[in-house]
């Protein structure tokens, strides 16, 4: 007689593409069909990767709990992940904030139990069985922007081959292996800041061996496929009290954090429309102040041209990104994670806070001498000069338009601003923001 699991991933192979349906298709079938096999799928999938990190930072009886709150969790919330694709990273993160929740509580009912005056510091009790290098990975790698993180929980977590999850995410086999690079080289230098050092190259190594997994016991990815297919508003089929509660706390805690980020959001925009409210005086003042200078100093004098390194300075927002050969719609450039870039001196920064959420930081370099003119992109989050971007541009007062090669790595520079199915060639459309 074949156990639920096997029969429900049986019934999976059936479905059309079977293993091979990316992510998103699998989770839209469970969201609008409540279809048990992609369900199954999904945990067949990812399971292990969330049990391994269950595990590294509790006991096996805590990290089965988490485990099941994990996928409760996935259940409760599928239809309202936005970027499907990247499932794999959610998971991640739902799995590590469900581990530290359930870590906090068992320190605060420990210390209750022994009467403490104080609650002992979480990084100071072992409850876990990881050690501090896998802990303080598993911190940082939480912390990466989704797509690096993405990147790395499915290639070196999960052990998937570039070509399956550029073809899961929907991107060039190229990108995979740059974002790769980047997220391993971010998170060797957060160790790094963190007292353990690291160069991406061992990174890769360590991710390896740390995150080998042989996957959660069979009973217990059975049980948690039944209890998340019938995991209604309060309850789940066969799933503890304990289990409940904490899929509640988990829940609860990742609304309050929507909120905070939200507020800061609101309050960041408000800021904003001030310090625009207070623009018009500014110029209006810069105005009378120019008028009564005198002009006879530049009386028939004419401004020097432009450079294109001069043209090139202020803030500029992408408009059009072309990519394999077409146009890419608005939803899909959002995927890209371009934020306004600001270009000062020789210079490149995102406009948001945290730089590294940002396709770009760092310098770039042009040459105008060339037909059609070069520039090229050196970001400083890579180590040496692995992440480099080549590409030609055309400005204008107004508008830029750059075609790269977004490989990020030492390969060769466009001719012409022309994509093909396959290729890592991007072209952006900019407008300068007055």
């Amino acid at each position: 007689m074949q156990t639920y699991v096997v029969d429900q991933l049986r019934r999976t192979v059936l479905l059309p593409g079977g293993f091979d349906l990316p992510d998103a298709e699998l989770l839209d079938r469970f969201i609008a069909h409540h279809d048990e096999p992609a369900f199954a799928a999904l945990v067949k999938r990812h399971g292990p990767m969330v049990w391994g990190v269950c595990r590294r930072l509790l006991h096996q009886h805590d990290a089965e709990d988490a485990y099941q709150v994990t996928f409760l969790i996935l259940a409760r919330k599928s239809a309202s992940i936005r970027r499907k694709e990247m499932l794999a990273s959610w998971l991640y993160g739902v799995a590590h904030k469900t581990a530290l929740h359930l870590r906090r509580t068992l320190v605060r009912r420990k210390s209750k139990e022994v009467q403490l005056a104080s609650i002992p510091d979480i990084e100071a009790t072992k409850i876990g069985s990881c050690n501090k290098v896998g802990e303080l990975l598993d911190e940082e790698l939480s912390r990466l922007p989704d797509i690096y993180r993405a990147a790395i929980v499915s290639c070196d977590l999960e052990g998937q081959t570039r070509k399956v999850v550029a073809r899961r995410l929907g991107i060039p086999e190229g990108t995979v292996a740059a974002r790769v690079a980047r997220g391993r080289a971010m998170l060797a230098k957060r160790l790094t800041q963190r007292g353990v050092t690291l160069t991406a190259g061992a990174l890769a190594t360590v991710l390896a061996q740390q995150w080998v997994s042989a996957g959660a016991p069979r009973s217990l990815v059975e049980s948690t496929i039944k209890a998340a297919i019938s995991f209604g508003s309060v309850t789940a089929a066969g799933v503890s009290a304990n289990v409940i509660t904490l899929t509640e706390g988990v829940l609860k805690a990742m609304t309050v954090s929507k909120i905070k980020i939200a507020s800061m959001v609101l309050f960041t925009v408000v800021l904003i429309g001030g310090a625009l409210a207070t623009l018009p005086q500014i110029g209006q003042s810069q105005s009378a102040i120019r008028k009564a200078e005198p002009t006879t100093a530049s009386a028939g004098k004419v401004a020097p041209s432009k450079s294109d390194r001069d043209r090139l300075q202020g803030r500029w927002t992408v408009v059009a990104v072309e990519a394999n050969g077409r146009a890419l719609a608005a939803a899909e450039i959002r995927k890209l994670a371009i934020d306004d870039v600001i270009l000062e001196a020789d210079r490149i920064r995102p406009t948001r806070v945290d730089p590294e959420n940002s396709l770009w930081h760092g310098t770039f370099k042009l040459d105008e001498r060339r037909a059609p003119k070069q520039i090229t992109l050196y970001d400083e989050e890579a180590d040496g000069k692995a992440m480099i971007f080549r590409g030609i541009y055309v400005i204008n007062d107004q508008t830029m338009k750059w075609c790269l090669n977004h490989d990020g790595v030492d390969v060769c520079r466009p001719e012409e601003f022309k994509t093909k199915k396959g290729s890592a060639l991007r072209i952006f459309t900019f407008k300068k923001v007055p």
